[in-house]
């Protein structure tokens, strides 16, 4: 079987290796977002900022955003067919609102509210691979949930 992801085929077994890769990534991604975000007031504070320039760019900033933005896209709206399950969706919305809303207010805070955000859009790709972890492969490389296929058994 296969699986048409924006215009490519990928065949199941692929696929399974390719979200994880892309929940490997997104965590990755976010994660550092929230490193980033977190450690500049630390960095600021120790009076280091002057030494490392480049860690305050706003092109810095914007790209770690939109890397984890695209990533998160692809990775959890791609699985959720899968395991239908909406929380990884709604933590990785949640993380975009409230980094969003850390830049928009401009308040001395900003970098430690878009940490939060950061962290949880890493919390939304861990929660994604632990409910792909729950699917079952049978031996044509189909996905199913462990409880669906117990139900769909007892139908047949």
């Amino acid at each position: 079987m296969h699986l048409p992801i924006f215009g490519l085929t990928i065949i199941y077994p692929a696929m399974r290796i390719l979200t994880n890769l892309l929940d490997a990534l997104g965590f990755s991604a976010s994660f550092l977002c929230a490193l980033h975000c977190i450690s500049l007031p630390l960095i600021a504070t120790l009076g280091m900022s002057g030494a490392l320039p480049w860690l305050e760019s706003e092109r810095l900033e914007l790209a770690l955003i939109v890397s984890a933005l695209v990533i998160a896209v692809w990775s959890l709206a791609s699985t959720f067919r899968r395991h239908r399950d909406r929380r990884p969706l709604w933590y990785a919305v949640l993380g975009f609102v409230v980094i969003i809303s850390g830049h928009l207010a401009h308040l001395n805070v900003e970098h430690y509210v878009a940490g939060v955000g950061g962290l949880l859009i890493a919390y939304a790709h861990y929660r994604n691979w632990l409910l792909l972890s729950q699917c079952d492969t049978d031996h044509s490389g189909f996905f199913r949930l462990r409880s669906r296929s117990k139900r769909s058994a007892k139908a047949a």
